[in-house]
């Protein structure tokens, strides 16, 4: 929402997407837990969407899905047996997101952020699997909004205090429990890395390094290599820093 928001008349949905591909879908377009129970009835998978909504000039009230409940609820029945068909959330949102508890029940995640008016074919290329999905979080998605810098919304938002220093977002979150760590990302095949030339300082500073990558799955791919470094104790550095990365 804001200035920025533009809404294109051609946009594709993802039901739209798929079923142009040849996909035949039961279609459960409310939020309802039980509407939705028997839409999946019967199924081959249940593909659960979830989106969330930013605006200018104020904060987000939550980091959870408009659709947390509904995904919450999916999650449980999966976990209890009563949801047969393997659960596959996809969620759009203008960034981070609260997981928890319906990504614990979740047979796999999928997320796109903003696509634009081609989501819906975008969605459709990577779920059929005409794209393999290589990309990697640029934030981290955590358990629950607790776990974040509370928002600066309402009457507090005329004074708001951050006190995380050099470690606001991913970097706060090094070590804790998430849910998705930045930099994460899976696909539909599976990489190996090996040492080709392990860290070795140089005269002049620095130190050179390689490694090789290779795909050991059953489908191409590509894979983003990304270098961390981590600061002596007493620099006052967030515990591991992005200093490189690599898509081959």
């Amino acid at each position: 929402g804001g200035s920025g928001r533009t809404v294109s008349d051609r946009a594709v949905s993802i039901r739209a997407a798929l079923e142009a591909r040849g996909v035949a879908l039961r279609v459960s377009a409310s939020d309802g837990l039980g509407a939705a129970l028997g839409a999946a009835s019967g199924a081959d998978v249940v593909l659960a969407c979830g989106s969330g909504v930013t605006w200018e000039s104020e904060d987000r009230r939550t980091l959870k899905l408009d659709q947390h409940d509904l995904l919450a609820g999916l999650a449980a029945a999966r976990k209890a047996g009563t949801l047969a068909a393997p659960l596959v959330v996809a969620v759009m949102a203008p960034g981070q997101v609260a997981v928890s508890p319906w990504a614990e029940g979740a047979d796999g995640v999928v997320a796109m952020f903003l696509a634009g008016q081609e989501t819906g074919n975008a969605w459709a290329d990577a779920l059929l699997g005409a794209v393999n999905p290589s990309g990697k979080l640029p934030v981290t998605f955590p358990l629950k909004d607790e776990d974040m810098a509370p928002p600066c919304t309402g009457a507090a938002s005329d004074h708001c205090v951050y006190s995380e220093g050099l470690a606001p977002s991913w970097r706060g979150l090094i070590g804790r429990d998430v849910g998705f760590a930045f930099g994460s990302g899976l696909s539909y095949t599976t990489f190996s890395y090996s040492w080709v030339h392990f860290p070795e300082p140089e005269r002049a500073g620095g130190a050179t390094l390689s490694v090789a990558v290779t795909n050991v799955g059953m489908v191409p791919g590509a894979e983003v290599v990304q270098l961390y470094l981590t600061f002596p104790a007493g620099a006052g550095e967030p515990p591991l820093v992005l200093r490189g990365f690599e898509k081959t």
